[in-house]
């Protein structure tokens, strides 16, 4: 559809000239002729074909764009409908985005304004995590080893398995398809909306597993120990469907406002286990009794027996949700506004078989319920009054609970214990599990009152306090009760100048009953077997400061300045987390220094810091061993600055640039606690606290672009964009050799870094 714009004359510029003109143009005018409208172009097709410089695998991870060669771009917007004068209200729309590359995407619509209205979508959602893990299986994804590996491979030499190594990409793409339908009866204040949703997600990620097969000279079931087993690194497949269907109804009225709705989203894991086989056989076990051992020897069986484990995938759920929604009107002052939300959670899946080692199989360790059969209740709701009982004076409470009821049955599982003839409950020798090993059945309840008022001092000033109480209850749990209060204040301000402003203040205090045992005595255990340590719920004080101020002196220039800091201390803690803050500062400028030219300058700075303590046993061959204590502390900084700008040279010539730079970097402090008497005399000297190089990367990105118009209805667009990417993380050494350890597969993917050149050009068509 093509709008008509009209466009000043000649006359009309020329009174903006000279204010002496007026009159006489003023009786010119009847006899000028009107001058011609321009049309205005709502429809346009771009199609053009762009070229990446080198294979880039993180630089494509959530656009495709990551190897080399060609890639076409495209992207479209046609629209239409009914004439503003032609009495009907019909419309329809169609748009397409990226669609040379795995992220396109594209969205229809038609309808008819105030009456109904049709959507449909598609979203592609690339992930590229590897380009080159390197992994003993083959890419069937059903755990079988990769080549004809020898049955008599020592479990301790890994670099007899590295020719049956091969390279594989772990990526992702999921695709989303939705629609929604929106109706309103004519004449009503009625709405009805139905909304649907499918996520199909297809591809591999990087997993890890350990076969803890107590690989060592004692018997197998006599000695079990995970710590000898076998770890891997595996291409875990990726197979999942998701649906979400959503429909309400809601009336729109003069004084109350009502909305009630229902939900069912559903997941659905088309994978149930990544069966996976062992590969680090070991030479054939010698015949002891009921028992084969040997040195080295996995004693699982007579020779030939297979180890495979069955590594349980996310089981398939579904969820089903009521929602309302009322606001209410009082007066023209007060207002209540509030939420509820049940919903239904249910997961009955089967459970992965407790070993599929075909000698296990046959001596009942294994035994329980065949499915989870779980089932959880969630409530959700929110009351907010808001009222305006003077000029100057706005009052806000609300109240909001967040209840999770576990309805699951306790169930004893059985299985066995690190692939040996032992159970995993007696393995732990516990009385309490004897009979099997529980699921635990975790519920939670979050309630918060919240109260604030904000005074107008000032015409341009306005201050806001606040009140925050907050009480949570758990179940198995650490800390099963916790409660938190918080103070804020907030101060608004039109300064002069152009100057506009906050700043704001909080403090908060959460105390919680620390017991350690709880979890642990639900298990059969009669002690705690972690150090005294609650992490996320421990007691902690919180002081955290943000503020903007922005102005802008003149028209062509403004800025803003926008600070945050937050300090937390856990004074409780004897070990784990003690301390952390975050910071965050962030300046920018904005700047026309000529007309058609816009500049931005931008610079962002983030900290994190940690502070944890925990305990090691020290020692000593002329002694008693003693306790130390060891502090390690992290601090992760983040530099961004960048800058953009665009300058429309002519009417038809256009021209952009843009440049980021990143940096970050994570420092570590660690301190092991020993004397200088200590030192000298320790056994275990090399196993003394060392410092730890930074993990640093850097960013360069820079992106320059023009656009001409041939004529009103045809354009021509060149980019190109230069990114530079440098990675320097320690712990990529140990990964680059996937079999630097005797009974480990790294993955033995390589450093990240990147330089990578991509240009394009592109036609747009308008009508």
């Amino acid at each position: 559809m093509i709008k008509l714009r009209a466009l000043r004359s000649a006359a009309a510029v020329a009174l903006l000239l000279s204010p002496f003109a007026a009159a006489a143009e003023e009786e010119k005018s009847e006899n000028v002729p009107a001058a011609p409208e321009e049309p205005v172009y709502d429809n346009h097709v771009t199609a053009g074909i762009g070229y990446q410089s080198a294979d880039a695998f993180r630089f494509g991870r959530f656009n495709g764009l990551n190897g080399q060669g060609p890639f076409g771009i495209g992207e479209f917007l046609l629209r239409g409908g009914d004439s503003w004068d032609s009495g009907g209200t019909n419309h329809w729309r169609a748009e397409g985005r990226n669609l040379g590359l795995p992220s396109r995407s594209f969205d229809l619509g038609y309808g008819s304004q105030g009456w109904y209205g049709l959507q449909f979508y598609y979203d592609g959602v690339p992930f590229n995590q590897y380009k080159d893990l390197h992994t003993i299986y083959d890419n069937s994804g059903a755990g079988t080893l990769n080549g004809g590996l020898s049955s008599s491979t020592p479990w301790f030499k890994s670099a007899a398995l590295a020719p049956f190594l091969t390279n594989q990409q772990l990526k992702t793409q999921r695709d989303i398809f939705g629609g929604s339908f929106d109706y309103k009866p004519p004449q009503t204040d009625w709405l009805i909306t139905t909304t649907f949703r499918h996520d199909h997600k297809e591809g591999t990620q990087e997993g890890s597993l350990l076969f803890g097969t107590g690989k060592n000279a004692a018997l197998q079931g006599t000695v079990p120990t995970g710590a000898s087993g076998n770890l891997v690194i595996f291409p875990m497949p990726i197979s999942y469907d998701i649906d979400r269907y959503d429909a309400k109804i809601a009336y729109n009225g003069q004084g109350i406002q009502a909305e009630f709705g229902y939900t069912y989203s559903g997941f659905t894991d088309n994978n149930t286990s990544f069966n996976a086989v062992d590969p680090f056989s070991s030479p054939a076990p010698i015949p002891l009794g009921d028992f084969f051992g040997s040195p080295n020897g996995n004693n699982l069986g007579p020779p030939g027996t297979m180890i495979q484990a069955a590594y349980s995938l996310p089981p398939s759920n579904s969820a089903h949700y009521l929602k309302g929604t009322l606001g209410y009107n009082f007066t023209d002052t007060t207002r209540l506004m509030s939420t509820f939300q049940y919903g239904l959670q249910l997961q009955n899946a089967p459970y992965t078989p407790g070993t599929l080692n075909s000698f296990l199989l046959t001596k009942g360790l294994s035994s329980g319920p065949s499915s989870l059969n779980g089932q959880v209740r969630t409530l959700f709701g929110n009351a907010t009054l808001t009222s305006r009982p003077l000029d100057k004076l706005d009052l806000k409470l609300s109240y909001t609970i967040d209840k999770r009821d576990n309805d699951t049955a306790k169930q004893l599982i059985q299985s066995t214990y690190v692939d040996s003839w032992q159970t995993y409950a007696n393995a732990i020798g516990t009385p309490a599990s004897a009979l099997g090993v529980p699921n635990f059945i975790y519920s939670s309840s979050i309630q918060t009152v919240k109260g604030e008022a904000g005074y107008r001092i000032l015409p341009k000033t306005k201050l806001t306090l606040g009140l925050i109480h907050k009480d949570t209850t758990r179940t198995l749990s650490d800390v099963n009760s916790q409660q938190e209060n918080a103070a804020s204040a907030r101060l608004n301000s039109a300064l002069p100048l152009g100057l506009n402003g906050f700043l704001g203040y909080e403090h908060s205090i959460r105390t919680g009953n620390y017991n350690g045992l709880i979890p642990w005595q639900y298990l059969g255990f009669a002690t705690n077997q972690n150090n005294p340590t609650a992490f996320f719920e421990s007691s902690r004080t919180r002081d955290a400061v943000n503020g903007r101020l922005s102005a802008s002196p003149r028209d062509e220039v403004s800025f803003g300045f926008e600070t945050r800091f937050a300090n937390n201390h856990y004074a409780s803690d004897v070990f784990g987390l003690t301390s952390d803050h975050t910071l965050s500062v962030s300046p920018d400028v904005t700047w026309t220094p000529l007309e058609g030219l816009n500049l931005h300058l931008f610079y962002s700075y983030e900290q994190i810091f940690r502070n944890d303590t925990g305990q090691i046993s020290i020692a000593n061959p002329v002694g008693a061993a003693t306790l130390g204590t060891w502090t390690q502390s992290s601090r992760d900084n983040t530099h961004t600055l960048g800058f953009a700008g665009d300058w429309q040279a002519t009417p038809d010539l256009k021209f952009g640039v843009g440049y980021n730079f990143a940096y970050g970097d994570v420092l570590y402090s660690l301190a092991d606690g020993l004397t200088a008497a200590q030192s000298p005399i320790l056994a275990n000297q090399a196993l003394v606290i060392q410092p730890l190089p930074d993990v640093t990367s850097t960013l360069h990105s820079l992106t320059v672009h023009g656009e001409y118009n041939f004529t009103p209805r045809i354009s021509l667009w060149v980019g190109t964009t230069f990114e530079r990417f440098r990675y320097n993380d320690f712990a990529l050494a140990a990964y680059t050799n996937p079999v630097q350890f005797g009974n480990y597969l790294y993955p033995g993917y390589g450093n990240p870094s990147y330089s990578v050149v991509v240009a394009g050009a592109a036609v747009r068509v308008r009508f």
